[in-house]
């Protein structure tokens, strides 16, 4: 039996996917947590190889050159920093690398798979990721249902809460929103997002569930709209940054009688921490994980603000402007970015690698792939 080469690429990703979502909890463990990196850099491989055999038109080029365009700005400045600081941590390498591997290997299987192939691989992944989770969870099906039910919307507190699955979660469910054919998908997928009990993700679903019936969201973004959002996501970000200020945030706590640190769940009190902090060495991208991680062990876990500080405002300008440029022609991948942006302002996923993967791959399937392609109901076979 003959199999074709892009299936062996398919079932590369479906292994990578395995990889990561069993060795979540192991992330730094030695080669455990360099697994799904060198399998992903397999699929890559591969993936070049397709691609030099077969001369067919490929999609995507430009949108990820803009892409990488962030990487590149962000390794420049912090060339810069630690040549001025003396400071270096390989940290760098790897936040290079959570960002650069989801744009390349994504474009590679845009570029490789057929659309039915890549509606397979949705569905491996919201497979295995929904059994993951729950084998994380280590609870019996009665303990779930209890769970999930005392789940509380208002105070974000739910037994079931997974950051680690929150970010592909969601970006599944948005796949399945827009083709909708697959129900089955359409179901898992959103039940997964209501299980892992992120507040925001819930109700992007619910919005994404509704909007496009009264908006079509396949529709180009004009030139004023894309100005218009990308000038009022940078503005969210500074005023976010400046809430977050130390001096700053007391007076927007005494203004509105609101407990700053209990809204951001600590996060106020992390950033305190690093800033105007004579210890903390700012040598670029990755270093407020490093100083963070090393003196107290945890990050900040607010992406934008972090980036304020290591990339500066022109990064974060820069950061924005590009992401939203490769979204724009359709309103509903803006409105998936905006989603982004949102959670990276209040919290963070940009190093949350395969969801990325996950987000680029339903983009590009939007943008460049038919509608109609979508299959109903997925059976693997070779």
């Amino acid at each position: 039996m003959k199999v074709k080469i892009s299936t062996i690429n398919l079932w590369i990703f479906i292994v990578a996917i395995i990889v990561q979502v069993f060795t979540v909890n192991y992330e730094n463990a030695g080669i455990v947590s360099y697994l799904k990196y060198i399998v992903c850099l397999m699929g890559i491989v591969s993936s070049i190889y397709i691609m030099r055999r077969n001369h067919r038109n490929r999609v995507m080029g430009k949108d990820i050159k803009t892409l990488m365009i962030v990487p590149i700005f962000f390794v420049a400045v912090t060339i810069i920093k630690s040549m001025t600081t003396h400071t270096f941590s390989q940290r760098t390498v790897i936040e290079f690398l959570l960002m650069t591997i989801p744009m390349v290997y994504s474009y590679c299987l845009i570029n490789t798979l057929s659309a039915e192939q890549i509606e397979k691989a949705m569905m491996a992944t919201l497979i295995i990721s929904f059994i993951g989770y729950l084998y994380n969870l280590g609870m019996s099906p009665s303990s779930i249902i209890s769970s999930l039910i005392a789940s509380s919307f208002s105070d974000s507190e739910s037994a079931l809460e997974s950051s680690q699955f929150a970010g592909i979660s969601i970006a599944l469910c948005l796949y399945y929103l827009y083709y909708r054919k697959n129900k089955i998908g359409v179901i898992v997928s959103f039940a997964f997002v209501v299980f892992t009990f992120k507040r925001l993700a819930i109700l992007m679903a619910i919005t994404m569930v509704f909007l496009p019936k009264i908006f079509d969201v396949s529709k180009p973004v004009g030139k004023k709209a894309f100005k218009g959002i990308v000038i009022g996501v940078f503005v969210a970000a500074v005023i976010y940054y400046f809430a977050m200020i130390p001096q700053n945030g007391k007076l927007i706590q005494k203004a509105i009688n609101i407990n700053l640190n209990q809204f951001t769940m600590g996060r106020f009190w992390r950033f305190s921490l690093l800033y105007n902090n004579p210890n903390y060495v700012n040598y670029g991208l990755g270093s407020t994980y490093t100083y963070l991680m090393s003196e107290w062990g945890f990050a900040l876990e607010m992406d934008i603000c972090r980036l304020f500080f290591e990339v500066s405002w022109i990064g974060v300008a820069v950061f924005i402007y590009c992401f939203f440029s490769v979204v724009r022609k359709n309103w509903y991948c803006t409105i998936l970015m905006l989603y982004l942006f949102f959670n990276m302002i209040t919290s963070h996923c940009l190093a949350s690698m395969f969801s990325w993967l996950v987000i680029y791959m339903t983009i590009g399937s939007i943008e460049y792939l038919s509608k109609e392609t979508a299959c109903n109901r997925i059976k693997f076979k070779i």
